[in-house]
């Protein structure tokens, strides 16, 4: 079998508002909409997943972490970085294929990739600087106090 290899990628950074942003599909179904639990991924950091993409618990409120989105051709090899926590869900994408971080009010990130096709999708989720956002008062605005690594692969 061919190792996985790194297809796409885009970083920038996105507004968290409400404790949340999304990896979200462009012209997509409404992600805020998708239901979901406290803990869908086991490590707490995806709200909910499901069609048109992911909704994302950052640690803190009112702040722009630094997004990094990777497509890969398969299931990538484990980050070896000193990330804090990392999750993983399944998500679809039936209308572009475009999915970029998007704050709770639509603003589109440039942490941006269109996918090959239509259709589902994995993605693992890590992050770093978690703990020190929840330190974060409220509207600080400060940025790159967390960082996020989002691996997608086609399912």
């Amino acid at each position: 079998m061919e190792p996985s290899r790194l297809l796409s990628h885009a970083a920038g950074e996105v507004l968290v508002a409400y404790g949340l942003f999304y990896l979200q599909e462009s012209q997509g179904p409404d992600v805020a909409a998708l239901e979901g639990s406290d803990d869908d991924d086991g490590a707490g950091l995806i709200a909910a997943a499901g069609d048109g993409g992911l909704r994302l618990r950052s640690g803190g409120n009112d702040h722009y972490p630094a997004v990094q989105l990777e497509l890969w051709s398969g299931e990538p090899p484990r980050d070896p970085g000193s990330w804090e926590v990392a999750g993983e869900a399944g998500f679809t994408v039936s209308e572009t294929g475009q999915i970029a971080a998007t704050s709770p009010f639509g603003e589109e990130s440039q942490a941006a990739i269109t996918l090959p096709a239509l259709g589902s999708y994995q993605v693992r989720v890590h992050v770093q600087g978690h703990e020190r956002a929840r330190g974060l008062g409220e509207a600080t605005f400060s940025r790159g106090i967390e960082q996020w690594l989002l691996q997608a692969w086609a399912r």
